[in-house]
């Protein structure tokens, strides 16, 4: 038996994209719930989501925040947890770094946390609307 994409714990600090998004998603009938930073989604992560919008990066005035989405992968991950181990995880960045001999990709960094898929910013709502349509867990 498979399951689809019911519920949505999307963090994202971008207000106009958040509500972008949350609106599109739940014009689909997703449930969508948003946060602005990795802090206010640990205290959600027990909801048992099926997926996660996850801003990998938090910047203001050309600062990384300490908060940003990138610490809500390993949370998600968490191997002792009981839920969100099957949740899709679309991390999205605006910060994409393609990897070379001597580095490693945003992609790689996202992937090696736990994240499905990671996408580069701006987002295309469709795209991630054909994503978790497809996604079965």
């Amino acid at each position: 038996m498979t399951n689809k994409v019911e519920t949505i714990l999307l963090i994202e600090d971008d207000y106009q994209l958040a509500t972008e998004l949350q609106s599109e998603l739940s014009t689909e009938g997703y449930k969508v719930d948003v946060v602005a930073n990795s802090s206010d989604a640990k205290f959600l992560l027990s909801n048992n989501y099926d997926c996660f919008l996850i801003d990998l990066f938090h910047i203001k005035d050309n600062q990384f925040l300490p908060d940003g989405g990138i610490r809500s992968i390993g949370r998600i991950r968490k191997r002792n947890a009981s839920y969100n181990k099957k949740s899709l995880i679309i991390a999205m960045t605006g910060l994409f770094r393609e990897g070379t001999s001597r580095t490693v990709s945003t992609e790689d960094i996202a992937q090696t946390l736990g994240a499905d898929i990671t996408l580069k910013k701006p987002i295309d709502v469709r795209k991630i609307k054909d994503i978790i349509a497809k996604w079965e867990f």
